[in-house]
């Protein structure tokens, strides 16, 4: 099973690309209804009045031969008030309730948690499309694990705590920024834990978060393949024992982590890295008036420009006119939906300093947020545009998007809402996005040496 690691320069989950556009359901009364949220056929559609789920989606693919089916809570660990990883160390118990309610679920796969969302995948086929939804049903279902298999479970945990340790050195880095940027709020919380709290993790802790966060009144349902929303309404509909809830919900909203505009700026030497690295994150408020579509089209292009080899961008001074650092990355994430994290990692050019590194970078992104070049951001806005209209398979990038969201807790917008709000977002627009990220509401730097 997979876990997601706190922001970090990749998501950390290894799973297949297996969604691919959508429909959204709000629970009700068994009956089909269906609405177009888009003017054309990639849009989601959404399926109303089924069932005891609080949205289902579904994807008719004729290109496929199973039925993808997924299950999201949208709970992970920054809403777990307990031991810390110990949303990872329940996802998987309830795999075991999956695995149970049919002969042939994998113990150890088709299964993630992410700091603000679990999900449980399966792929059948389609005559097994009642059974399958039911599988997922059932990880609603009182915990059936027994203490042996908790504690070997548990076993495993620390096993991939420490394999996932070793395969990332500057994961104790990005840890210390966490909190440094995020104090004592869940935001800061790793979703794999730590070797002491991993330990202490047992099965009637985990059946206490189990009742407060599986409840499929506040889950989603997405189902992708050769199969229609009608298919669907009918498996669903034919379900007669849903599991009823054992405890209140804990609240979906994450509490806001406090604000402190004082950067935090630290040198660290570690093992297991063959260069000096710069590591430099900031967290934001959500920038005000922006829809989520102009908000994803105005990132995409900020970082069109800042990769761009042209004047105006933060690579070609960088890396191409001064040769100050050798290699760049960066990243700007949700943070739920209550704010943003920027995150840019870069490894110095021969003979620079980590010092002259982070001043160049700093005075070349200050300068690009503040000011960004019209000329460069008509060029970059044109290339999106035309991504969008040229894309072969939207609903298939709808697909990708929505499972996205989900895993984050997130937002979703369609193909069409991009494409509509790339085209009506204005440099006077954009500036006020760039302007936004130039007053992070924390910060901080580290310089990294090998030891």
């Amino acid at each position: 099973m997979t876990s997601g690691a706190t922001d970090r320069s990749t998501s950390n989950l290894t799973r297949r690309r297996m969604i691919a556009g959508g429909l959204m359901v709000a629970g009700g009364t068994a009956g089909l209804s269906h609405l177009w949220l888009g003017r054309n056929a990639d849009a989601p559609v959404a399926l109303r009045g089924t069932g005891g789920f609080k949205a289902v989606y579904v994807i008719a693919r004729d290109d496929q031969t199973n039925v993808d089916a997924a299950l999201f809570y949208p709970y992970g660990e920054w809403h777990n008030p307990m031991a810390e990883g110990l949303a990872h160390y329940l996802e998987h118990l309830v795999w075991n309730n999956v695995r149970a309610a049919g002969s042939d679920g994998g113990r150890h796969s088709n299964a993630l948690t992410s700091p603000n969302a679990t999900g449980y995948m399966l792929s059948r086929a389609p005559d097994d499309l009642p059974q399958t939804i039911r599988r997922l049903v059932a990880s609603a279902s009182p915990l059936q694990a027994s203490p042996d298999y908790a504690h070997q479970e548990r076993d495993i945990v620390r096993r991939e705590y420490d394999y996932r340790a070793l395969e990332r050195p500057m994961r104790t880095v990005w840890e210390e920024t966490d909190r440094a940027l995020f104090g004592d709020s869940a935001y800061a919380r790793s979703t794999l834990g730590t070797p002491a709290t991993i330990a202490t993790f047992d099965l009637a802790q985990a059946q206490t978060l189990h009742d407060q966060t599986h409840q499929l009144a506040e889950a989603t349902l997405i189902i992708k393949g050769p199969v229609t929303p009608a298919d669907v309404t009918r498996a669903i509909d034919a379900i007669d024992d849903w599991p009823i809830p054992r405890a209140a919900p804990l609240p979906v909203t994450v509490p806001e982590w406090a604000e402190n505009t004082e950067l935090n700026f630290a040198r660290r030497t570690i093992d297991g890295i063959g260069t000096p690295q710069l590591l430099l994150r900031q967290t934001y408020r959500p920038v005000p008036n922006m829809t989520w579509p102009q908000m994803i089209s105005a990132r995409d292009i900020l970082f069109g420009m800042m990769f761009s080899t042209q004047a105006g961008g933060l690579v070609r001074p960088l890396r191409y006119d001064a040769f100050t650092a050798r290699t760049i990355d960066a990243g700007l994430h949700t943070l739920g939906r209550d704010g943003l994290s920027f995150w840019l990692t870069a490894t110095p050019d021969q003979g620079i300093s980590l010092d002259t590194l982070y001043a160049e970078t700093s005075q070349h992104l200050t300068t690009l947020l503040t000011a960004p070049d019209a000329g460069l951001f008509d060029e970059i806005k044109d290339r999106l545009l035309s991504r969008y209209v040229s894309d072969l398979d939207p609903a298939d990038t709808n697909a990708n998007a929505l499972f996205d969201a989900y895993v984050q807790n997130a937002p979703f917008a369609t193909v069409a809402e991009l494409r509509s709000a790339v085209r009506a977002l204005s440099y006077a627009d954009f500036n006020t996005v760039t302007r936004h990220l130039t007053a992070p509401r924390s910060a901080a730097v580290r310089l990294i040496s090998p030891a």
